[in-house]
C-alpha cells in the first residue's frame, strides 16, 4: 500500500487517478495518462527510489483510438469480471468494423453515431440490436470518463431507436425443441433442455458453476453478478431436467468449474460464445425450417408460456425468470418464497402446449416453421434420450 497526496477534490477523482496509474503500470503504457495521474506516478516512483520506466517522463499523450479505448474498457475490473463481457465484445466488433481501429475517439459524435445506426439497419440489424450496441458504447464512454480519459459521453445525446416495430412473440413446441436439440452437437443438447425447463438466459447457463447446483434439493442458485437484473435468484429444477444435469456434471476438466463443457474429438474445453451461437441456426438450416426461425432465446419465452398454461403462480414464474419486480405489489416483492414452494410450483409444469408459433412485425398471422418429419427409428431414439 502506497499513500500519495493528490490535488483531487473528491474521493471519486482520487480513485480515477489511482485507476489510471494501475492501468499504466500493468500495461507499461503511460501514453494515455492524464497530466495529474502522470505527475502522481512520477512522484510515486521517486519516493520509492524506483527507476522511472522508459517513456514515463517523456511520454506525450497519443490520440485515444477506438481500439485502445476498447482495450481499456474490457480490462476495467468492472467489465472484465462481468457476465456481459462477451456481449460487449460482440457489439464492439461491429463498431470497430464500421469506424476502424485507428479512428480517434474524439471524432465519434452524435452525427457519426446516427450514420452507424443507419448502416446497421441497412445491413438488416433490428432496432433492438442497434440499441444494445449503443448501450455497450455508452458503457465504454462511462468507463473512460472514470479513467479521466474523456469528458463527455455522446451516446447519452442520441435517441434510442423505437423497438415497437420489431415486436416478436414466439413459442416452440416440445417436438420441435427435441428435433433442434437432436440436430445440434451432443454437448449442446443439455444447454437447450436447461433453458427449456428453467427459462434461464444463455449467459446464465454458460456461466453456471458446479457449486451453484444442488441436485439433492433440486435447486440452482444464481448470484447477482451473473444475472441481467443484478439480483440473485433461485431456480427450481424440474424432475425431467435432473438426469440431464447429472450427465452434464459427469463431464469435467481440471481447473474449470463450469457445469457445461464442450466435449468432442479434440477433448474437453470451455464453450466459446461464438461456438455456442453458431449451433442453433445451423440446426435450423439442417432441418430445413421455414423462416423466421426460432431462436435460442425463444426457449425462455416458451418456458413462460408453459408456466402460464400449467397454472404456475405468476409471482413464482416471474421470480424464477428473474424479471424486474417493479410491477409487483409490496407484499409480492417482500414475501419470502421457500424452496419447497418453488419446487411445488415447478412440478406443475407441463410442456407441449400447441405447435410452434412465431409472430413478427409485418406478418398478419403467426408463422409456424415446418420441420421435416423424423423417421420412426429416429423418433424412438429421441424418446429414449428424454
Amino acid at each position: 500500500m502506497i499513500g500519495l497526496a493528490t490535488r483531487a477534490k473528491t474521493k471519486f477523482e482520487a480513485e480515477g487517478i489511482e485507476r489510471e496509474i494501475l492501468l499504466a503500470c500493468r500495461t507499461a503504457d503511460y501514453s494515455c495518462m492524464g497530466l495529474e495521474a502522470r505527475e502522481v506516478c512520477i512522484r510515486m516512483f521517486s519516493n520509492q527510489g524506483w527507476e522511472l520506466p522508459p517513456g514515463l517522463l517523456n511520454a506525450t499523450p497519443e490520440k485515444l483510438t477506438l481500439w485502445r479505448a476498447a482495450e481499456i474498457f474490457l480490462n476495467d475490473p468492472e467489465i472484465s469480471n462481468s457476465p456481459r463481457k462477451s456481449r460487449h465484445i460482440d457489439c464492439l466488433k461491429h463498431l470497430i468494423m464500421y469506424f476502424g481501429k485507428e479512428v480517434s475517439l474524439e471524432k465519434i459524435w452524435v452525427p457519426e453515431l446516427k450514420g452507424y445506426q443507419a448502416r446497421r439497419l441497412e445491413e438488416g440489424a433490428a432496432n433492438s440490436t442497434c440499441n444494445v450496441e449503443m448501450t455497450s458504447l455508452s458503457k465504454l464512454f462511462a468507463v473512460l470518463i472514470q479513467h479521466r480519459l474523456v469528458r463527455e459521453n455522446p451516446v447519452r445525446l442520441l435517441k434510442a431507436l423505437s423497438t415497437k416495430g420489431s415486436e416478436r412473440q414466439s413459442y416452440i413446441s416440445f417436438k420441435d425443441v427435441a428435433r433442434i436439440a437432436d440436430a445440434c452437437p451432443v454437448w449442446y443438447g443439455p444447454l437447450v433442455w436447461t433453458s427449456y425447463f428453467t427459462g434461464m438466459r444463455r449467459g446464465e447457463i454458460l456461466s453456471l458453476n458446479r457449486d451453484r447446483i444442488d441436485l439433492s434439493q433440486r435447486m440452482i442458485y444464481i448470484g447477482a453478478s451473473e444475472t441481467k437484473e443484478n439480483a440473485k435468484k433461485r431456480v427450481p429444477i424440474h424432475a425431467d431436467l435432473v438426469p440431464i444435469l447429472k450427465a452434464a456434471l459427469r463431464t469435467t476438466r481440471l481447473g474449470n468449474d463450469k457445469v457445461f463443457l464442450l466435449q468432442d474429438n479434440k477433448g474437453v474445453r470451455a464453450i466459446e460464445t461464438e461456438t455456442f451461437k453458431n449451433c442453433w441456426p445451423r440446426a435450423c438450416e439442417a432441418l430445413k425450417l421455414e423462416k423466421p426461425w426460432p431462436r435460442f432465446h425463444d426457449l425462455r419465452h416458451t418456458f413462460k408460456t408453459n408456466c402460464m398454461e400449467s397454472g404456475v403462480a405468476e409471482e413464482i414464474r416471474e421470480r424464477i425468470m428473474g424479471h424486474s419486480d417493479k410491477h409487483l405489489s409490496v407484499s409480492q416483492r417482500y414475501g419470502y418464497i421457500s424452496n419447497t414452494l418453488l419446487l411445488r410450483e415447478i412440478d406443475k409444469l407441463t410442456v407441449d402446449h400447441g405447435s410452434t408459433r412465431i409472430w413478427v412485425e409485418g406478418r398478419k398471422n403467426m408463422c409456424t416453421p415446418r420441420v421435416q418429419e423424423a423417421p420412426e427409428k429416429e423418433k424412438l431414439r429421441l424418446a429414449s434420450k428424454l
